[in-house]
């Protein structure tokens, strides 16, 4: 018997009904459905944290004042059992992205934006954090 392939795509920000309406196509080829689920917080990078995890953020350390997913190793998340697997994540959410250490739980990475339509290119996000949010230069 052949490897299943694990396809997780994340809408962030995208509201239910938005999705019900325009997303059908996605609801009709899926045999998973989640209702009644709420995000573990109101702001992406713990919310991604939480959702490879399990934890909520007080408990994973992914939150507001950590700045990106290095309180949360391979081994604490879901990843971990599939070290048979090639990991590949394609990203347009600038917090899922390398600036935020997410890269390090896959073994291909690739992120797709806007502002960054080359992998290879500038990355206004890592810029703006390098910065920091007190500096009259990031803006």
């Amino acid at each position: 018997m052949g490897h299943r392939n694990i396809v997780l795509i994340v809408l962030d920000s995208v509201r239910k009904d938005f999705f019900e309406e325009y997303a059908e196509r996605i609801q009709d080829q899926s045999d998973f459905s989640c209702h009644q689920c709420r995000a573990a917080s109101s702001w992406s990078l713990p919310s991604h944290a939480s959702m490879f995890s399990g934890p909520l953020p007080s408990m994973h350390g992914v939150h507001t004042h950590s700045g990106n997913f290095s309180p949360l190793s391979v081994d604490d998340t879901f990843l971990s059992d599939m070290d048979k697997f090639t990991k590949f994540c394609v990203s347009a959410n600038a917090f899922a992205s390398d600036s935020y250490e997410f890269d390090k739980y896959f073994d291909v990475f690739i992120e797709a934006s806007e502002t960054r339509r080359f992998s290879d290119g500038f990355d206004p996000g890592e810029i703006t954090q390098k910065i920091g949010n007190d500096n009259p230069r990031r803006y």
